[in-house]
């Protein structure tokens, strides 16, 4: 069995709702095409919670702006 990295915790905001409801939709129609075990669908919820971390971690625009001037 392979290690998995430890997933970190992520804030409520409303970004973070809209994503986990397109990304369910998305999960919802791969569940209802195809008959999977439980190992699919563990890596295919590993791999949902992997894009969110990363897609939500990004540092905004505005901030690298904001920084680039502060420096």
């Amino acid at each position: 069995m392979s290690e998995k990295e430890k997933l970190t915790k992520l804030k409520e905001n409303s970004n973070l709702m809209k994503l986990k409801k397109e990304i369910n939709g998305i999960i919802g129609e791969i569940l209802q095409e195809d008959e999977s075990d439980i190992k699919d669908i563990n890596n295919l919820m590993y791999a949902a919670a992997t894009t969110m971390i990363q897609t939500t971690n990004q540092p905004s625009k505005r901030n690298k702006i904001t920084r680039n001037e502060m420096f």
